[in-house]
């Protein structure tokens, strides 16, 4: 297995991701803290469990409405009722696709 931290990583910019269920239900809003072709880090408005997942760029970012399937593996709990998500991307994605992710330059 490839380790996530192999892949640069490029830290988020604050946009406003909306993490789904599958079949589309919403399970979080949250904020990229760092992506690579790998995986994603989150910071999201409430704690998810470990389950399969639908990341998804808000307008007006502009990758907004692309689906990038992933699965959250940890999680951690933040003070304010937060939490920290993280996880591998179902399918590795380009390091074209992860720096528009982050909207590195």
């Amino acid at each position: 297995m490839t380790e996530r931290r192999a892949a640069p990583r490029y830290p988020g910019r604050g946009r406003l991701f909306h993490v789904l269920a599958p079949d589309g239900t919403s399970l979080a809003y949250a904020v990229l803290e760092d992506v690579s072709a790998l995986g994603v880090r989150l910071l999201a408005a409430r704690p998810c469990m470990p389950v399969p997942a639908v990341l998804v760029p808000m307008p007006p970012h502009a990758l907004a409405g692309r689906r990038f399937p992933f699965k959250i593996e940890r999680t951690s709990a933040l003070g304010g009722g937060g939490a920290s998500l993280a996880g591998p991307f179902d399918s590795p994605i380009t390091d074209v696709e992860a720096r528009a992710l982050a909207e590195a330059p």
